[in-house]
């Protein structure tokens, strides 16, 4: 399980909607 991996997806794909 690479729950890191599915939580830095999401970081980025926060970020890509913050920026």
């Amino acid at each position: 399980m690479r729950t890191r991996e599915q939580i830095s997806k999401k970081l980025m794909s926060r970020s890509s909607i913050f920026m």
